[in-house]
């Protein structure tokens, strides 16, 4: 099923039961039960982190522009494209609420040939925005910021056009607790790479609920294997942290399958004929021994 999932590399999933006590598993054999909680196949809760917004961002020229919680949501899926015209005086703003763009336009010698500072970048879009079409939203433009990156340590954008791309944000400064559906029934319920669940409701919006925790523990050697297929910690498995999926030296999540055993059927098979002719070979001499002793007792007699 769709909320079914396994890790595609180290960690564990963090389990919690009725009492709050934690334990660890690699099973993602997920499901909602009755009053909305996400639970696994022993119907203990799946923990996570719950949702709390939505951003947006658009990577433009070896800058990251960061359009805020609220403008990530309205903005989701605009093209935003940075240019330059010697014929304008001023650095301007145009958006198109039909047409889905945001144009910045700079008159070129303002920055390096052709470039633009990252910091002058956010000043324009912190600025006034011509809008034209119909029910444009009303970004807080307040919230604009942009970002460096590696590729680009010198601080300057080149004129290039992407597309704002919706993300969530989920309250990870707390450790993980179950999580809960609070929309009601909802339909086509997935479990993203990142341990994002979303599902849609009646209406056909997609809903986030929340993301899967991952574990990641030291050492995993020292864990005491419970029933269950669950695991619990012990004092010298180190301190165990908590991440989304495929941060942290975790593994992403993949969805629609579960893990299969790590058991080599070749390997187990090959020891079990050992152990067997070992124990062959061992009856063997008990039996000699035996008739040994039998012959011995009938030369005294």
């Amino acid at each position: 099923m769709g909320t079914d999932c396994y890790i595609d590399g180290e960690g564990y999933f963090v389990i919690k039961d009725g009492a709050g006590n934690e334990r660890l598993t690699q099973v993602g054999q997920m499901s909602f039960d009755g009053s909305g909680n996400l639970v696994d196949g022993q119907k203990n809760f799946v923990c996570g982190y719950p949702y709390k917004d939505m951003s947006g961002k658009v990577a433009v020229g070896g800058a990251t522009i960061n359009l805020g919680n609220a403008n990530g949501t309205m903005l989701d899926g605009y093209k935003v494209e940075v240019k330059y015209d010697s014929t304008v005086t001023d650095t301007k703003v145009e958006a198109d609420s039909d047409k889905k763009t945001i144009t910045v336009t700079f008159k070129p010698g303002a920055a390096p040939a052709d470039k633009l500072t990252k910091a002058g970048l956010q000043t324009a879009l912190a600025g006034t925005w011509a809008w034209t079409g119909t029910g444009h939203p009303t970004p807080d433009l307040t919230k604009v910021t942009v970002e460096g990156s590696a590729d680009d340590p010198t601080g300057v954008v080149n004129a290039a056009t992407g597309s704002v791309i919706q993300g969530a944000n989920f309250d990870t400064t707390r450790n993980p607790d179950k999580i809960v559906n609070t929309y009601g029934e909802l339909k086509d319920l997935t479990i993203g790479s990142d341990g994002t669940i979303t599902g849609q409701d009646a209406s056909g919006t997609i809903r986030i609920i929340g993301q899967v925790a991952i574990a990641n523990v030291p050492n995993p050697q020292a864990l005491t294997l419970e029933g269950n297929s669950y695991f619990k910690a012990v004092n010298n498995t180190g301190t165990i942290t908590y991440s989304a999926p495929g941060s942290k030296n975790v593994g992403q999540l993949k969805s629609g399958g579960l893990e299969t055993s790590n058991v080599d059927l070749a390997t187990e098979m090959s020891d079990m004929i050992m152990t067997q002719r070992g124990f062959q070979a061992n009856s063997k001499i008990i039996t000699v021994s035996d008739e040994m002793l039998d012959q011995l007792c009938n030369l005294k007699r």
